[in-house]
């Protein structure tokens, strides 16, 4: 919700920009603003190291949906 108000404001910043050429911005602010949020939700450590090994490796591991809805 509050990435399509951010990109309104960064469509008319680019709509005034880009009138000087007549191109249209048409996804280019949602774009920006998307990047810009999947860059402040990186990780700082993008390849922690391991704390500990898995004992049994065959054993099925339940699925982590706080982790599924951070990859949406």
């Amino acid at each position: 919700m509050l990435n399509s108000v951010r990109s309104v404001f960064v469509a008319s910043g680019l709509g005034n920009i880009l009138s000087k050429w007549n191109l249209p911005a048409l996804t280019l602010p949602f774009n920006v603003v998307t990047l810009l949020l999947f860059v402040c939700l990186m990780p700082s450590d993008p390849n922690p190291e391991p704390t500990s090994v898995p004992q049994n490796e065959t054993t099925l591991v339940g699925i982590d949906w706080g982790e599924v809805s951070r990859g949406f």
